[in-house]
């Protein structure tokens, strides 16, 4: 039944969401919302060592992938920021009430007003 695969899948985009307000987190110094930190194989960043000489050196195995907000995390968060409104429209209009009652509507709406602010 399609009214099921739609609950089902906002379901799963719904915990998606919640995930990424637990996962996103203010920059104090800016305001900007971010993710992460993560690992990030389009981001790396070379470790300077000190050998037993004292001097710097590089090596492969010491670059670091780390970032913050990397563009995977950015992907998916504006998928998720455009797909989980449309579904929970969708789910408003061809749902019985039984399946998606008015407290599960306005968590949505809320879910839905937070994504676009993250």
């Amino acid at each position: 039944d399609g009214s099921n695969i739609l609950l089902d899948t906002l379901s799963v985009l719904r915990d998606s969401a919640s995930f990424f307000r637990e996962y996103t987190f203010v920059d104090p110094r800016d305001g900007v919302r971010h993710t992460g930190p993560a690992t990030s194989p389009e981001n790396s960043y070379a470790v300077l060592t000190r050998t037993r000489h004292g001097q710097s050196a590089t090596t492969a195995a010491s670059a670091l992938h780390l970032a913050l907000s990397p563009a995977f995390d950015a992907s998916l968060l504006r998928q998720l920021r455009n797909a989980f409104p449309l579904l929970a429209s969708w789910a408003r209009r061809y749902s019985t009430e039984d399946d998606y009652g008015p407290a599960l509507r306005e968590s949505d709406i809320a879910l839905s007003a937070e994504l676009r602010r993250m």
